[in-house]
């Protein structure tokens, strides 16, 4: 499913990012999302999360509040989102994250064009063949291939459905 995101979009997604890293900046706070306390890296690191929740939120006609950072509340309506860079991508999985959590895994490789490259409940994708302990935080690294089509979540039923062991 390919999402082409609008220019004013865009800015908007840049200017969130920018007001939550200033935020950062102002507090001294520890940067979040990996950046070595580096306001750019943040600003980087930051612009591909929003950027991928925005067209998760547009591709399910689903409001997006922008709140990235906030623990505990789901990125979009009841969607988590996991966004990369590459084309041919691979979801990663954390052990904090919760098994009845839907995510999505969404490529920005063709920018403004985003790719949603399908979803899953992330207790079904912690499988030992997908554990990674030789990263830099040790995840489940899921192949593109093992993600249920992102048109699924298009059926209200499957959606709203919930995770069952």
């Amino acid at each position: 499913m390919i999402v082409r995101l609008q220019n004013s979009e865009i800015y908007n997604c840049l200017a969130i990012t920018s007001q939550i890293q200033i935020l950062h900046l102002k507090r001294k706070s520890k940067e979040t999302y990996d950046a070595q306390n580096d306001f750019f890296e943040g600003l980087n690191i930051a612009n591909f999360g929003f950027i991928g929740e925005l067209s998760v939120a547009k591709a399910y006609n689903k409001f997006w509040f922008g709140n990235v950072g906030v623990i505990g509340e789901p990125d979009v309506d009841i969607l988590e989102v996991r966004t990369v860079k590459k084309s041919n991508p691979h979801m990663y999985i954390y052990k904090k994250d919760r098994d009845m959590d839907k995510f999505v895994l969404v490529s920005v490789e063709n920018f403004p064009d985003v790719k949603i490259c399908g979803w899953e409940f992330a207790g079904n994708l912690k499988k030992d063949k997908y554990w990674n302990p030789n990263l830099r935080y040790p995840t489940w690294h899921i192949p593109n291939d093992a993600l249920r089509p992102a048109d699924e979540l298009l059926d209200p039923e499957v959606y709203n459905s919930k995770f069952a062991l």
